[in-house]
């Protein structure tokens, strides 16, 4: 952008400041809190693969395998909650905010259903998949634990992403970003960091991760109660 101003500047074009309008600032109140999430997420977890990296070497070979290997997993959730977020914006641009409330609620629906077979392949799979991928017993045994953890929270992590999609889809995008920071550094990181040096080793690790499921169990419930609750206020705000 820099470089194209200078080049107009160079052949005597002048670019004329110019007030944001009623779209543009629009645009900025909705993403936004989409943008200062995931910058904030990123941080979150950061700091969380730092608590795992204060457990030890081997414990954090472990994760970052296991998070290899169950990214396979949940990567297809992002194509379901991006659906959720689209056919809730159609309903709710279109004045239909009923039946925007029951499409999202089915996108979720199909979403933790299809992780709840996700997270039954993952754990058939944990001890090839460890087998094949760690660099020793050591760590193939965390990584089954790992993705035995993991895959218990499948369907709850398939609400969640759907759930959120589906709020943001509906205009509200602030409500989302609260509750997955706030759950994020209140559940998982704070916890985290504080039983690393207590821990120590594969308690540690078996901890951190305990803590990844209870965040995603939670944040579940939460996006549940709202979207159940609060869907149609939150959605006639942007009608």
């Amino acid at each position: 952008a820099a470089v194209l101003y200078l080049a107009l500047r160079r052949r005597g074009l002048r670019v004329a400041p110019k007030r944001p309008g009623r779209e543009a600032l629009l645009v900025l109140r909705v993403g936004a809190p989409a943008a200062v999430e995931r910058g904030l997420f990123s941080l979150g977890h950061g700091l969380y693969l730092a608590s795992l990296g204060r457990c030890g070497e081997p414990q954090l070979t472990a994760h970052t395998l296991g998070v290899r290997v169950e990214s396979l997993a949940f990567l297809p959730a992002f194509a379901l909650a991006t659906y959720a977020s689209s056919v809730v914006g159609n309903e709710v641009g279109a004045g239909r905010v009923a039946e925007a409330k029951v499409r999202g609620w089915e996108a979720a629906k199909a979403s933790a259903a299809f992780m709840t077979l996700a997270g039954l392949a993952l754990a058939a799979a944990a001890p090839l998949a460890a087998e094949a991928l760690a660099p020793s017993r050591h760590v193939a045994r965390l990584v089954v634990v790992y993705l035995l953890l993991a895959a218990a929270t499948e369907p709850a992590l398939g609400l969640v992403m759907s759930l959120a999609g589906a709020l943001r889809g509906a205009g509200e995008t602030r409500l989302p970003t609260l509750v997955n920071l706030a759950v994020l550094y209140g559940v998982r990181v704070a916890p985290s960091w504080l039983l690393a040096p207590r821990l120590g080793g594969d308690c540690c690790a078996v901890a951190a991760w305990l803590l990844m499921d209870l965040d995603v169990v939670v944040r579940a419930a939460v996006f549940t109660f709202i979207y159940r609750r609060m869907f149609e206020r939150l959605a006639r705000r942007v009608v």
